[in-house]
């Protein structure tokens, strides 16, 4: 019945912290999209990349904030300089103007 009960516990802690995890915390990787892609690293830098194929090899580095659960802003500098916010439609997807990025 211990063993039942400790099993139980740790079942619904893990279920817990994987629902309060920040959206931070899933960021960091490579995002996919129809325009290019974003590659997200955990010190809040990356990389905004066109598509295979495309004519020429363009990276544009950005930085990147969470603003709250459901937004995300980019920092791009110059000679870009703009920033952007888009929105988590979920865990492994972000909106980015008229854009789908996926999480690979």
């Amino acid at each position: 019945m211990k063993r039942l009960s400790l099993l139980t516990l740790t079942l619904c802690t893990l279920v817990f912290l994987v629902s309060c995890s920040k959206p931070e915390d899933n960021l960091p990787g490579k995002w996919v999209g129809a325009t290019g892609s974003l590659t997200f690293k955990a010190d809040k830098t990356g990389v905004m990349s066109l598509p295979e194929g495309a004519p020429q090899a363009i990276s544009i580095p950005f930085t990147w904030e969470v603003k709250d659960k459901t937004a995300i802003s980019f920092k791009f500098p110059h000679p870009v300089s703009k920033v952007v916010t888009g929105k988590f439609e979920s865990k492994k997807v972000i909106l980015l103007e008229d854009d789908k990025f996926i999480k690979q």
